[in-house]
C-alpha cells in the first residue's frame, strides 16, 4: 500500500527511502526557517533606522498647507524663522522639523481658551 509514495518533484519513493526523503525534507524546512528569520532581522534593522525626508524650495512651496512663493521662503530664511539647513548655495528643509514649526504656529480656539480659564479660575492652575 504505501510501496510507492510521490513527492513534491515527482520522486517516486519505496518503503525504503521514505525515512531519507522525510529527513531531507526536514533540513530543507530548517534552511528556509533560517533564511525566512535572516530575512525579518534584516528588515526590522531596516524599520529601525529612521528614514529623513529633505525638501528643496520648490518642494516646501508643494508641502507647506499655504503654499507659499518662493520668496516669501526665502524672506523666512533671511529672517531665521524657519528651521533650514544649506550646504553651499543650496538649501534644504527637513520636512520632520518644518511639521514641527508648523505644529508649533497652532493658535488655540476661542473655545479652548474658555475652557483654560474656567479651569483657572477654579483650580487656580491649568
Amino acid at each position: 500500500m504505501f510501496n510507492n509514495l510521490i513527492f513534491n518533484k515527482m520522486e517516486k519513493v519505496n518503503l525504503e527511502g521514505l525515512h531519507e526523503s522525510i529527513c531531507s525534507l526536514s533540513d530543507n524546512v530548517k534552511s528556509v526557517e533560517m533564511l525566512v528569520l535572516q530575512v525579518l532581522q534584516v528588515i526590522s534593522q531596516q524599520a529601525a533606522k529612521p528614514v529623513s525626508r529633505w525638501l528643496d524650495v520648490e518642494g516646501l512651496v508643494k508641502y507647506h498647507p499655504d503654499k507659499p512663493s518662493k520668496s516669501t521662503i526665502y524672506g523666512w530664511v533671511c529672517a531665521k524663522k524657519i528651521p533650514y539647513n544649506k550646504t553651499g548655495k543650496k538649501l534644504r528643509f527637513n520636512v520632520d522639523e518644518i511639521n514641527a514649526w508648523l505644529s508649533a504656529g497652532n493658535r488655540k480656539s476661542n473655545d479652548d481658551l474658555q475652557i483654560e480659564a474656567a479651569k483657572y479660575k477654579i483650580g487656580g492652575t491649568l
